[in-house]
């Protein structure tokens, strides 16, 4: 079954392998040299505090972090787009949903308190040591991540024959 992660790591695979991602004989370019293991690897998409202390740790080589800007938490990790994948950008949201049917002025209470119980300072500094920086943000920009990603997620469903099962 294919399914989103794979193409997630065929993408950086041809990206980051380039031919050898496409097939070629990783053995060719070492002639006269036996090659003992040839190793694949398995990309891992995951919030980066799951990630953080393997990577501090050497237990976990980190290629690149997926957002567009650096993680204050792997400061030496590069950006994917740094590490060769220009453009390269999916976060971890987390956002409040709410029926169709709501009334707009109670939409816009709860994005209200929300939005400032997300700000508050202590808040902040208990989320940051898990690698979460709340940014909070109007309902409608919400709505455009939202349809954003959907259209980049079925995209690549669609490039790579992903069929739901």
């Amino acid at each position: 079954m294919t399914t989103l992660r794979h193409v997630t790591a065929a993408a950086l695979a041809a990206a980051s392998l380039g031919a050898h991602a496409q097939g070629a004989d990783p053995a060719a370019d070492y002639p006269g040299r036996p090659i003992r293991i040839i190793v694949g690897f398995t990309p891992v998409m995951a919030p980066i505090a799951n990630a953080v202390n393997l990577t501090k740790d050497g237990r976990l080589l980190a290629l690149g972090v997926s957002s567009l800007q650096r993680d204050a938490l792997v400061p030496d990790v590069p950006t994917i787009a740094e590490a060769g994948v220009p453009g390269y950008d999916s976060i971890l949201w987390f956002g409040l949903l709410t029926s169709s049917k709501v009334p707009r002025p109670v939409i816009a209470k709860l994005n209200r308190e929300a939005a400032r119980a997300l700000r508050d300072p202590d808040a902040k500094a208990r989320w940051a040591p898990i690698g979460l920086d709340p940014r909070p943000t109007a309902p409608e920009e919400f709505d455009r991540l939202i349809a954003d990603d959907t259209a980049t997620f079925t995209r690549l469903a669609r490039a790579g024959n992903i069929k739901a099962e």
